[in-house]
């Protein structure tokens, strides 16, 4: 496995594990609070944000560092990476109009959902961007000249 699998999977680990913290945190909110949760939303959220960003530069970071006397990235690896950010800008752009549609309250009170907006764009961009890469790697033959 070379360190752009790596990266992908533990991109959609981490992820995994920071959306299942928020839809916790959101239930446990809706208990609490009952169906006004929208005062508790925004420290929540922000940090919501941060997490996946944090995930998205620390795994850019690791996977980019030099490792001395190894070959890190050939040309299929450039190749499959292209592509898969080609899949999650597009994934990320999507989303973002998507929500932006659905979150836009004809009130223009915005703002309060922007961390929602930008946090679920990312979220969503780096999970299919990792996914491709998994899919990716997953369908090449080793060795193959086609």
């Amino acid at each position: 496995m070379n360190r752009l699998q790596k990266m992908a999977r533990f991109n959609l680990i981490a992820l995994a594990v920071i959306l299942a913290l928020g839809v916790a945190f959101i239930a446990l909110a809706v208990v609490n609070t009952g169906t006004d949760i929208a005062k508790n939303l925004p420290g929540p959220m922000n940090m919501w944000l941060l997490a996946t960003l944090v995930v998205m530069v620390s795994s850019e970071c690791w996977a980019k560092r030099e490792r001395p006397g190894r070959v890190e990235f050939d040309e299929r690896d450039r190749i499959i990476q292209i592509k898969a950010l080609h899949c999650g800008i597009l994934a990320l752009l999507g989303v973002f109009l998507w929500m932006t549609w659905l979150l836009a309250p004809p009130e223009g009170l915005v703002s309060f959902w922007i961390p929602v907006l930008l946090g679920t764009a990312a979220m969503a961009g780096n999970l299919v961007y990792s996914a491709a890469i998994l899919i990716q790697y997953g369908r090449g033959g080793k060795g193959d000249k086609s």
